[in-house]
């Protein structure tokens, strides 16, 4: 639809930047956004290991990762993981100095074809996983 010579109702996804996070998706109040993510998974996180350092915070793309709020008389909260915005790209795995994060993927949704448009870039990550 144009109005003035610009067009409206329309949405653009800039494919260099979008890593299929869902954050559109959750967004829509009309759920009319579908994404299905690359991987599906889970991320552990050893509470016992982990020293709360946010280095998983400070690296992941999608702000997944996050240390929960705790009152100040309570014990400060160790990071956690939201499987809804998390893509399963292993950062936070990779950057903990304690080795206290697992990311586990259990299936790949990855196909090339028409259907999906997929960055070069994209293409070689999935290769070398």
């Amino acid at each position: 639809m144009e109005r003035e010579g610009k067009k409206i109702n329309t949405i653009k996804r800039e494919e260099e930047k979008c890593v299929f996070c869902s954050t559109c998706a959750r967004a829509c109040p009309t759920q009319a956004i579908v994404v299905e993510k690359v991987f599906e998974g889970e991320v552990v996180v050893d509470h016992d290991t982990c020293t709360g350092c946010g280095s998983c915070v400070e690296i992941c793309p999608t702000r997944a990762m996050h240390m929960p709020r705790s009152a100040p008389w309570e014990k400060p909260a160790k990071v956690e993981s939201n499987p809804e915005t998390c893509i399963f790209c292993g950062a936070c795995e990779h950057v903990c100095p304690v080795d206290a994060i697992e990311v586990r993927r259990e299936k790949v949704n990855y196909s090339r074809g028409e259907e999906r448009s997929w960055t070069k870039t994209w293409e070689k990550i999935f290769r070398e996983l």
